[in-house]
């Protein structure tokens, strides 16, 4: 997971007077998680009775248009992931749509 730290509205503490910065992307797992969490590839694969070829390709192309959205690598393949978990051709459908 990327190691950048992103300072997340500066919590403070009245009584300690802290401020805290937090990991965007540990904070991101945790608060928002993911339908792919702990999933690789070859268990989506199973899932949906696919391809490893056509899903890799499918994640790269998921990559692709959540990039448009982050500018961390690891996120875009993450928002990727969580959508081919629940459609295997999510980003091909999309493409199709025009979206």
């Amino acid at each position: 997971m990327e190691s950048r730290l992103a300072l997340i509205g500066v919590q403070n503490n009245p009584q300690r007077n802290i401020n805290k910065r937090v990991k965007f992307d540990t904070f991101y797992e945790e608060i928002i998680g993911g339908l792919s969490k702990g999933k690789t590839l070859e268990d989506l694969c199973k899932k949906h009775n696919t391809s490893l070829e056509e899903l890799t390709a499918e994640l790269h192309k998921g990559i692709k248009v959540e990039k448009e959205h982050t500018d961390s690598d690891s996120m875009a393949k993450e928002i990727a992931m969580d959508h081919l978990t629940e459609d295997p051709k999510y980003y091909t459908k999309i493409a199709k749509a025009g979206l």
